[in-house]
């Protein structure tokens, strides 16, 4: 299925478009599908950030300076 958007552009942009080769309608619906992507790109990416910030607990205080200290001393 599919719906029909009209939107009304001043004839100087639309003559340029079509002058410069560009199809303003596939233009159009290349840039929807674009938006569309980004969208559904956005709301994964929250869902799997609230994922993390529910499942993975922040390091105790000082963990990241052991580790590379105990790095460093173990020859690595």
């Amino acid at each position: 299925m599919s719906r029909v958007v009209s939107i009304r552009i001043d004839d100087k942009d639309y003559k340029k478009l079509v002058e410069s080769g560009v199809n303003p309608s596939e233009k159009l619906k290349e840039y929807v599908r674009k938006m569309t992507h980004d969208l559904n790109a956005q709301q994964q990416r929250e869902k799997l950030d609230a994922i993390i910030r529910e499942r993975v607990k922040p390091s105790e205080p000082g963990f990241a300076s052991k580790s590379i200290r105990d790095d460093r001393d173990s020859g690595h």
